[in-house]
């Protein structure tokens, strides 16, 4: 059967034959590139299942089922590859194992359809509408009109592993002998693709452990600070160096181990209040300071009445903007007395524009959303969030604490860890990679987790 018109294929459908009998696939039919009857044009899928599996209120795994709109997720063809896919995975659980596209312009296609059988390997008529495996890649074939020539599809329908805004967290480290589980008191830092733990031990010597975030080894040996009065907790890294504080003295090293000299200044300061982009900023008696270099200091503008941090309690996060991406806001955190206090500096990197700190008060009528008293508090940016960390008195690693308004309101359902008790000390940093780093002092163990999207490319 040299030719076959679309008459005959239509009788072998109705003979109950697959396209394999009615249009032979071998060498009788070309796969051709100049084939114009052979396209897909457009492709929409339609109302797909999801099965989501959650515990309910009586602690039972429980299945819930819900309809995904398919045509919210495009597919996208690609004439010179022959490849159809969605770019924008569907969400995980979505059943593509019973796939059917839209009815109406569900694959729009210059002649006649056929998908290759899973089971047989050969071509068989395909209708759009119907309920069909996709699970896997499909083969799915244009006829020309006289069944000569067809061009070949490979659909790739793709759902997302893993839940969107879940945290995926993993052991690193849990050794009791390392360095840093003898830390009572800690700070971790991360530039490029090295972390830095700067540690106090009981002892009172002070150390730092530097690793890879791709090959982490907390188990090496740890190199000394000698510097006396070091506090490893004012530990920032600005414009290529770290600073730190060491008895009321600006100090900084170009690595972190070595080379700590005390920086050119007129000032003594009681914390480093933290740095943006251009500028790293410091408390010296009651007043706000700024600098661009770590050696020339000028005043940073307060409006409000409020007392800045008089002791050395204090943590910083940089977080960039939501609606402004040139723009940063740096949130800074100081427990004394029992209480905390919240102020927060607005920066404007393109255009020049600063607002004066202003303090945000934990007033009353916060309730559970006020700002939390927690011991070695460090605050971090993470998914355009600022976040608390920090230890009970018994040394339970406290839940985040979320402000998704820069610092005025504080929640505790919105990212969760492992559970971790024993700790002495807790340093908590985030990698390039979006992993939040959770190092715990006394036990050793150290974890790394993200947000399953931040992940995604």
């Amino acid at each position: 059967m040299k030719k076959n018109s679309i008459f005959s294929l239509i009788l072998a459908l109705a003979a109950g034959l697959t396209l394999a009998t009615a249009c032979d696939t071998s060498s009788e039919v070309t796969e051709s590139d100049s084939a114009r009857d052979c396209l897909i044009t457009s492709a929409t899928m339609g109302t797909l299942k999801r099965q989501v599996h959650m515990v309910n209120a009586a602690g039972r795994d429980t299945t819930y089922t819900y309809t995904v709109t398919g045509a919210a997720y495009n597919l996208t063809i690609d004439q010179v590859n022959n490849r159809i896919f969605n770019e924008d995975s569907l969400p995980t659980g979505t059943r593509t194992d019973k796939l059917v596209f839209a009815s109406s312009s569900g694959i729009s296609s210059t002649g006649t359809l056929a998908i290759k059988s899973l089971y047989s390997g050969k071509d068989t008529l395909y209708t759009y509408t119907d309920s069909t495996d996709f699970s896997v890649n499909r083969e799915v074939s244009v006829y020309d009109t006289y069944g000569e020539r067809k061009r070949t599809y490979t659909f790739d329908i793709r759902v997302h592993r893993q839940e969107a805004d879940s945290t995926a967290w993993q052991q690193v480290a849990a050794n009791p002998l390392s360095d840093v589980a003898s830390f009572v008191k800690s700070r971790a830092l991360t530039t490029g693709n090295t972390l830095y733990v700067f540690g106090q031990r009981a002892d009172g010597k002070v150390q730092v452990v530097q690793t890879s975030v791709m090959a982490p080894d907390f188990d090496g040996s740890a190199a000394n600070i000698s510097t006396t009065g070091f506090d490893v907790r004012s530990v920032t890294h600005f414009d290529g160096h770290f600073y730190a504080l060491a008895n009321g003295t600006l100090m900084h090293s170009a690595n972190a181990a070595e080379g700590w000299q005390t920086a050119i200044t007129h000032h003594t300061f009681s914390a480093i209040a933290g740095c943006t982009a251009d500028s790293i900023y410091a408390i010296s008696n009651a007043q706000m300071w700024a600098s661009a270099n770590g050696t020339d200091w000028a005043p940073s503008a307060i409006d409000t009445d409020a007392q800045l941090p008089a002791g050395n309690n204090v943590a910083s996060a940089t977080v960039a903007s939501r609606i402004n991406k040139p723009a940063q806001m740096l949130v800074m955190v100081g427990i004394e007395g029992g209480k905390a206090n919240v102020w927060k500096h607005d920066i404007d990197s393109v255009g020049g524009f600063f607002t004066p700190w202003y303090n945000l008060p934990q007033t009353s009528e916060l309730g559970a959303y006020a700002c939390p008293v927690v011991q070695q508090h460090t605050l971090f940016g993470y998914d355009t969030n600022t976040m608390l960390a920090g230890l009970s008195a018994e040394g339970v690693v406290a839940p985040f604490y979320v402000s998704r308004d820069n610092g005025r309101t504080w929640r505790t359902d919105v990212l969760t860890h492992p559970t971790l008790t024993g700790a002495t000390s807790l340093a908590v940093t985030t990698d390039a990679s979006n992993y939040i780093w959770l190092i715990c002092g006394g036990t050793g163990v150290v974890y790394k987790g993200r947000i399953n999207r931040l992940g995604w490319e």
